[in-house]
């Protein structure tokens, strides 16, 4: 990797290529194996789509150029009329600029859970916390019950 033509290394960093990828053997063999068939491809002409002379440089050149998208002419239409069916049609066919926001920063983070005797601990206080809560409303149950029960023993 420290031996690689600065052609190539800059052709990978074009392409996204990373370091990682590049000493993967699988993927580094079928990166190489690409760029030796575009070579062939060239020096047969069995690629007659793409002009190819000069091998990896010429690739590299290909890749720098991109695709040359033609320009698109904007007609700036003058509105016909100015009734207002119309100009809300013209307006929503021209669209709108949107101002830019930036994100809001998150308040209070959760923080991550915590592992070993801490997690374990905090794991057990929390549950301790559920019972504690889910028995007072059973009390709060048995409360109205009880009071049911007072209304049967009046004479």
């Amino acid at each position: 990797l420290n031996n690689l033509d600065p052609e190539l290394k800059h052709l990978f960093d074009m392409c996204g290529i990373s370091e990682a990828q590049l000493k993967d053997r699988e993927t580094s063999k079928v990166i190489y194996d690409f760029i030796e068939k575009k070579e062939v491809d060239c020096v047969s002409g069995d690629s007659p789509n793409s002009p190819c002379p000069g091998g990896k440089s010429a690739l590299l050149e290909q890749i720098r150029g991109g695709t040359q998208l033609k320009k698109v002419e904007q007609n700036h239409r003058v509105p016909a009329s100015s009734t207002g069916r119309a100009a809300l049609l013209d307006q929503i066919r021209q669209g709108i600029q949107l101002k830019t926001v930036s994100d809001p920063e998150s308040g209070n983070p959760t923080p991550a859970p915590a592992t070993g005797i801490v997690g374990a601990l905090m794991e057990v206080m929390q549950k301790r916390s559920k019972a504690i809560h889910s028995s007072d409303e059973d009390e709060d149950d048995d409360e109205e019950e009880d009071f049911e029960d007072d209304d049967e023993w009046d004479d």
